[in-house]
């Protein structure tokens, strides 16, 4: 991790082919600090989007228990990536961490 340019890049001048967007959170119960990449939580979100999409039109298919299963493994993913993984707390601190490929 290049520290020294982390500071010269802000969300204004971010570019996804050459930086890298990480959510740093410190648990406000325990102190641990951990990071999840920004775009992970953006895919999380955006494939239950999709499963959700998908599930109103199968209602009776076989592939229903699919998209649901799906929806119900990005959200649960998408909930662990919100708790501490030390306490499971949900009370935490972040700040996006912007830095160089």
């Amino acid at each position: 991790m290049d520290y020294n340019s982390q500071s010269k890049i802000t969300e204004d001048n971010y570019n996804p082919k050459i930086h890298v967007a990480e959510i740093k959170r410190t648990c406000n119960q325990c102190g641990k600090v951990w990071y999840v990449l920004a775009g992970r939580e953006k895919e999380l979100a955006k494939n239950m989007c999709l499963d959700s999409c998908g599930l109103c039109g199968t209602c009776g298919s076989p592939h229903q228990a699919q998209y649901s299963h799906n929806f119900d493994s990005n959200h649960n993913e998408l909930l662990e990536t919100k708790k501490c993984p030390n306490c499971k707390s949900s009370n935490y601190e972040e700040e996006i961490i912007y830095y160089n490929k």
